[in-house]
């Protein structure tokens, strides 16, 4: 099946302009109630939401984020230049106001053109030395590739990094067919792991690769001594599960050095969440439940888009479930769901917000190991940004705003993509508004 049909819509990410309540907070003027966890926080942008431009009247769509050690914001998604869409990021200071003095020449804005033709950002990066890695996808005439971007910590495209001194690099799997970067980590050796799928021209498979820190091919990665020009080793990877279109979505490093992906898989019926945990090398990891790990929430698609490893190990995967709603999954360290600390004893949680497609699209764990987690939810019209705090052991937070808040931007829909967390553990949520016109770079900020 074409790969291009199984994924999720992107278009549109994170909005901030009023806090409704599924449970949620309000503020304050004079006589308000002061501000409480889960209200949108007054010190960031305009009341707590921040709504970026690049070109008037034209869709942007941010996808990910990271903070930076300073606090600033980046952020990357893709923006349509009235020709075509090309990788767009934006870096915000602490307050939500754009990165003027030392981003994007001036702008605290940048975008990259691959190939003239729909290119899309979706997973971002920093590395030690404050450049920012970016990766997605890119046109090459007939098909996407994996692409990749290096940007030093001014915007400016790393020459050091991918092919010629562009700063670019694009990576195809099999001739002719699509191939999307969706998620990316750096390892403690600054090599880049690049996850998303690969279209084999029958369906679709997990797919990964690693680069050295110049942007090479890591050629030690899935290693083969017998390995052809253009095969699919010796840097590159893809896993099937059984048979039918897998997905990865998020990826992370454990502190063994090991490679954790989450997705979905199609169990010949409908989609499950899926796992894969690979040994340094690419290998699958045995002891991870044989390498592989599928879990069903019922017999509909469930779908996993969000990864996050806590202090103990624990790897806790957020997405969709059967009932769209948002649907939590804790695991062991050897792959098997954790029912003794997670979910009522079942090592899943769900959690509805409005009765209607409520999808979680980002997740992260603060200081206290509360899990937070980022998506959309249905309002009865359109879609919010929709947030819910776990505690530990799933939970709802109810000290935040009743554990899940809602926020609406301009009465259109609003989707967020990614979240992260700062140092103050204020929650930083992105991804994208309409305005009645077109889409924007949102992102909404959130008092712990």
């Amino acid at each position: 099946m074409n790969g291009m049909t199984r994924f999720r819509p992107i278009a549109v990410l994170i909005s901030l302009l009023s806090l409704t309540a599924c449970g949620g907070g309000g503020g304050g003027g004079g006589g308000s109630p002061a501000p409480r966890p889960g209200d949108l926080d007054p010190s960031f942008g305009s009341n707590g939401k921040v709504v970026t431009e690049f070109f008037s009247g034209r869709d942007a769509v941010s996808q990910a984020m990271a903070i930076q050690a300073d606090g600033k914001i980046v952020v990357a998604g893709y923006a349509d230049d009235g020709v075509s869409d090309d990788f767009a990021l934006a870096r915000y200071l602490p307050d939500g106001n754009l990165d003027t003095s030392s981003f994007g020449f001036g702008t605290g804005k940048v975008t990259t053109d691959f190939a003239g033709f729909s290119d899309h950002a979706y997973a971002l990066a920093i590395d030690d030395n404050d450049r920012i890695v970016v990766a997605g996808r890119a046109w090459n005439g007939t098909d996407y590739d994996f692409a990749l971007a290096r940007y030093n910590a001014s915007g400016s495209l790393d020459t050091n990094f991918g092919s010629a001194g562009t700063g670019k690099i694009t990576t195809p799997f099999y001739s002719g067919e699509h191939d999307w970067a969706l998620a990316l980590a750096l390892d403690a050796d600054d090599k880049i792991v690049v996850a998303g799928y690969a279209d084999n021209g029958t369906d679709v498979d997990f797919a990964l690769a690693r680069y050295n820190s110049d942007g090479t091919p890591d050629t030690s990665f899935n290693f083969s001594p017998s390995c052809a020009p253009g095969a699919i080793c010796n840097g590159k990877l893809v896993t099937d599960f059984s048979g039918g279109g897998d997905q990865a979505s998020a990826l992370a490093i454990d502190g063994n050095g090991k490679i954790v992906v989450a997705g979905y898989a199609d169990n010949g019926v409908s989609d499950d969440f899926a796992l894969v945990r690979y040994n340094a090398d690419g290998s699958l990891d045995s002891s991870f439940a044989g390498g592989t790990v599928t879990t069903d929430f019922g017999s509909d698609d469930d779908q996993a888009y969000a990864l996050a490893i806590d202090g103990n190990g624990k790897i806790v995967v957020a997405g969709y479930d059967t009932d769209s709603d948002f649907a939590l999954a804790r695991y062991l360290p050897d792959g098997s769901l954790d029912t003794s600390g997670f979910g009522s004893g079942t090592g899943k949680v769900t959690t509805d917000f409005a009765g209607f497609s409520d999808h979680a699209y980002a997740l992260a764990i603060d200081g206290n190991d509360r899990i937070v987690v980022a998506g959309r939810a249905w309002n009865g019209t359109d879609y919010d940004f929709a947030v819910a705090r776990y505690l530990p052991d799933g939970s709802l937070d109810t000290s935040f705003a009743g554990g899940k808040v809602t926020t609406d931007f301009a009465g259109f829909p609003d989707h967020a993509y990614a979240l992260a967390i700062d140092d103050n553990d204020r929650i930083v949520v992105a991804g994208q508004a309409h305005n009645g016109t077109n889409t924007t770079f949102t992102l909404a900020r959130y008092l712990p």
